[in-house]
C-alpha cells in the first residue's frame, strides 16, 4: 500500500466559524478577550475501515506517578558499556515498510523576517537628544523551518523511499494568519515547503498552542476547515481529536490524534471539549484491535526534558490510559528539541519531535534517559509489523539517535 492511498473520513462537513463566548465563564478566555472565534464542536472523526476481529492485548497493573518517575537507569547504564545493547543502523532502512516523516513546531516560514523601522521622534523631545536611525523589529522568525523541510527530501531520496504520509504535531503557523483558509501561507508554509512530489501522502495534523492563542482562534478554525474549502489537499485534520488505521484495510498500525491544549494563555479546550474527547479515547482504546501498533500523539508531552518539563494535567488523566491499554508510543512535540524518555515499568515510549523550524529552547533536564537535544531536525518513524524504528535526524539528513521497539516491547537502542 502506497502513499497515494485516498483516505475516506465518515464525518460531516465542517461548521462554519461563529463567534461565540466561551462556554466556561471563569475561563481566561472570557477575562482577557470579549469574544473569540470557536468553530461549533464536530464529532471525533475516523477513517473508514474495514471490519475488524478482536484481538485481546495482555492487561497489566497500572504504575503509579511515583512510580513511573523512576526512570530506568539501566538502559542508561548499559549505553556506556561498549557492545551491551544491540544498535539500529542507518543502513536498515527497509523500502518494504512503512514510513512516516514527523516534526512539530514547525511553522515559522511566511512570517516577515527581522526588519527596520524609522522611529517617531518624540515631539516634546529636548533639542539634541539621541535617538536610534532604525529600530530593530526580531518576530518569532527562523530560517529553520526551510532546512529541516530541505532535509526531509534530501534523506527520504539518499534513502530510497517515499513516506506513507507526515504527522505534523502542532504549532504548525506561528504569528500572524491573515485571510484563514485563503492566506498566503498555505502555500509557503506548508503546500510548497512540503510538496506533493516529495510527500504525496495524507499530513495528518494536530493543534498546538500557538495555533489556539494567536489571531483570537481565527488560526485554529482555518486549520479545521482548510480541506473542505480546498478539496484535493494532503492537509488533514477533520477534527480537534481522530482516529487513523493505516493502511485502511487490514492496518498495521492505528494512531489516536488528541489535543493536548488543556490550558495555554488565553484559548484552549472547554471542560465539555476535555470530557468528551476523555470518554472518546477510553472507547477507541477499549476496541477490539487487529494492529499490532496503538499509538497517541498530541502537541504536549507527557514527560518532558525540555523547557515546559512533564505536563502533571496529562499525566493525571491520560497516562494510565496509556498504560492500562498498551499504547506502545507518545509522541508530541511543544519543546523545541528531539526527545526519547524511557520510564521504569512504563509500556509506553514518549518520544518528542519539536525541532521542526522554530528557535530551539535549552533542556531542563538534560540528564534524564534516554536521549535529548536541543536541536533542530525532524523523526522517521519505520513500521512493519515486527517492530517500529524511531530515528531522530538533523538538518544535514545525519541520524542523531534511533531506536526500534517490538509490539513485545523489547528496545535496542543505537549505539
Amino acid at each position: 500500500m502506497n502513499g497515494r492511498q485516498t483516505v475516506h473520513y465518515d464525518i460531516p462537513p465542517l461548521a462554519n466559524c461563529g463567534i461565540t463566548l466561551s462556554t466556561n465563564p471563569k475561563s481566561r478566555v472570557s477575562k482577557r478577550r470579549p469574544a473569540a472565534c470557536f468553530p461549533k464542536l464536530q464529532p471525533p472523526a475516523r477513517v473508514t475501515v474495514s471490519p475488524i476481529s478482536s484481538m485481546q492485548y495482555p492487561h497489566f497493573t497500572p504504575m503509579t506517578r511515583r512510580h513511573a518517575l523512576r526512570q530506568t537507569v539501566f538502559y542508561s547504564a548499559a549505553l556506556a558499556l561498549a557492545g551491551r545493547i544491540p544498535s539500529v543502523e542507518a543502513q536498515s532502512i527497509a523500502p518494504g515498510d512503512h514510513h512516516f516523516l514527523m516534526l512539530g513546531d514547525f511553522g515559522s516560514h511566511g512570517q516577515k523576517p527581522e526588519h527596520t523601522i524609522e522611529p517617531q521622534i518624540e515631539p516634546n523631545a529636548p533639542a539634541g537628544a539621541p535617538f536610534p536611525t532604525t529600530i530593530t523589529v526580531k518576530p518569532n522568525w527562523t530560517p529553520q523551518q526551510s532546512a529541516v523541510a530541505a532535509a526531509m527530501q534530501s534523506y527520504t531520496q539518499a534513502h530510497g523511499f517515499s513516506p506513507t504520509g507526515l504527522f505534523l504535531l502542532g504549532d504548525n503557523f506561528y504569528g500572524s494568519f491573515k485571510g484563514g483558509v485563503n492566506c498566503p501561507r498555505w502555500k509557503t508554509g506548508f503546500e510548497d515547503m512540503y510538496p506533493a512530489s516529495a510527500f504525496p501522502g495524507p499530513c495528518w495534523a494536530m493543534l498546538g498552542n500557538h495555533d489556539y492563542d494567536e489571531e483570537s482562534g481565527l488560526k485554529m478554525a482555518a486549520q479545521l476547515e482548510y480541506a473542505e474549502a480546498h478539496p484535493g489537499t494532503r492537509w488533514m485534520m477533520p477534527s480537534k481529536w481522530y482516529r487513523v488505521d493505516w493502511p485502511v484495510k487490514d492496518p498495521i498500525v492505528t494512531c489516536l490524534i488528541l489535543d493536548s491544549n488543556y490550558k495555554n494563555g488565553y484559548l484552549y479546550l472547554t471542560s465539555e471539549e476535555k470530557a468528551k474527547q476523555l470518554k472518546w479515547l477510553k472507547a477507541e482504546l477499549a476496541k477490539p484491535r487487529t494492529a499490532p501498533w496503538m499509538i497517541c500523539m498530541a502537541h504536549h508531552p507527557i514527560y518532558s526534558n525540555g523547557m515546559h518539563g512533564d505536563n502533571n494535567a496529562l499525566i493525571k488523566e491520560w497516562l494510565p490510559l496509556l498504560e492500562q491499554n498498551n499504547v506502545a508510543f507518545y509522541f508530541s512535540g511543544h519543546d523545541h528539541d528531539l526527545q526519547h524518555l524511557e520510564f521504569e515499568g512504563s509500556k509506553t515510549s514518549f518520544v518528542i519531535s519539536g525541532g521542526g523550524g522554530a528557535h530551539i529552547t535549552n533542556l531542563k533536564k538534560p540528564g534524564r534517559s534516554h536521549f535529548s537535544q536541543s536541536v533542530n531536525g525532524f523523526t522517521h518513524l519505520q513500521v512493519n509489523r515486527q517492530k517500529i524504528i524511531v530515528r531522530h535526524i538533523d538538518t544535514k539528513g545525519m541520524q542523531l539517535y534511533a531506536f526500534s521497539k517490538t509490539p513485545e516491547g523489547k528496545i535496542e537502542v543505537s549505539a
